[in-house]
């Protein structure tokens, strides 16, 4: 049984089957702000297919949100970081950097000469708000062995697969050659 986040779960090829939520809040956070947050966890949970079996509920100084998945795979089938050879092509399964955008620009939006447009805007706070576990894509990579290794990118490609360390393996002559354009 494999015990991650939901992002972990669907890149190591597994289907998720249940998730412990922790969530912690202030007293300021009012019953539509709570419900708001319940009903994101929700339908998180619903996209992926589980459930929110349990966890824990309370008061802190901030909102605090962790999260921890269940997932069942085939034995050996699990798609692990340690997995990747020299010569393996990397593949990313959707848009990475909206986290990093959307951080990067809304705390400055007001200093720019001119804003995005609105669409864009919705599409970083999109990105952010709602991240999307590429389960589907996990189990497919994993159940046909298209893929020797997978990590979900939910702290962006950059932390990922930095140069100086390629964190997606610990094999040390690992080639990491990027293409920005696909003509």
């Amino acid at each position: 049984m494999a015990v991650a986040n939901i992002s972990d779960i669907a890149a190591m090829g597994a289907t998720p089957i249940g998730l412990l939520s922790v969530v912690r809040y202030p007293q300021e956070v009012d019953d539509a702000e709570f419900r708001e947050v319940m009903a994101g966890i929700h339908q998180g949970c619903t996209d992926c297919g589980t459930l929110n079996v349990g966890g824990d509920i309370g008061n802190a100084e901030r909102i605090i949100l962790s999260a921890t998945a269940f997932g069942v795979c085939r034995p050996g089938s699990a798609l692990m970081r340690s997995g990747a050879r020299p010569g393996d092509l990397l593949c990313v399964t959707g848009p990475c950097g909206l986290l990093g955008a959307a951080v990067a620009y809304f705390p400055r939006r007001d200093t720019f000469e001119k804003s995005l447009p609105e669409e864009v805007e919705r599409r970083l706070l999109d990105g952010w708000k709602r991240p999307r576990a590429r389960v589907a894509e996990g189990r497919i990579l994993g159940a046909k062995a298209y893929a020797t290794a997978c990590q979900d990118t939910s702290d962006g490609l950059k932390a990922t697969m930095p140069p100086e360390s390629f964190r997606i393996s610990t094999c040390e002559r690992l080639q990491l050659v990027r293409s920005r354009d696909r003509s």
